[in-house]
C-alpha cells in the first residue's frame, strides 16, 4: 500500500455478520436490531448513536445521510427510552 502514498488510514478488513463479527457490531446489531433479521444487510447501513455512544437508530444502506436538525428532533423522542437499556 506504501507505493500509493495514501494519506489516511486503512484498517484491517472485519466481519459484520455471523460468530465472527466484530464486537461493535455484534454491540450495534443487538442494540437496535434490524427489520426482519439483525444481520447487517449490505454496505453503508447507518447506526446513530448518542455522544456517549448508545445507540439509538439503524438506517438502511438506501436511507439518504439526514440533516443534523431532523437527527435531533428524532433522537431526542427516542433517548429516555433507550438509555434504560444495558449492553453487555
Amino acid at each position: 500500500m506504501q507505493k500509493f502514498s495514501m494519506s489516511f488510514d486503512l484498517f484491517e478488513k472485519i466481519n459484520v455478520n455471523g460468530e465472527d463479527a466484530h464486537p461493535l457490531y455484534k454491540f450495534l446489531q443487538n442494540a437496535v436490531p434490524g427489520t426482519l433479521v439483525n444481520a447487517i444487510k449490505w454496505n453503508y447501513t447507518k447506526f446513530l448513536t448518542d455522544r456517549n455512544g448508545i445507540p439509538l437508530k439503524r438506517y438502511a444502506p438506501t436511507t439518504a445521510p439526514m440533516r443534523s436538525s431532523s437527527v435531533f428532533n428524532h433522537t431526542s423522542t427516542h433517548c429516555v427510552e433507550l438509555a434504560s437499556l444495558r449492553f453487555e
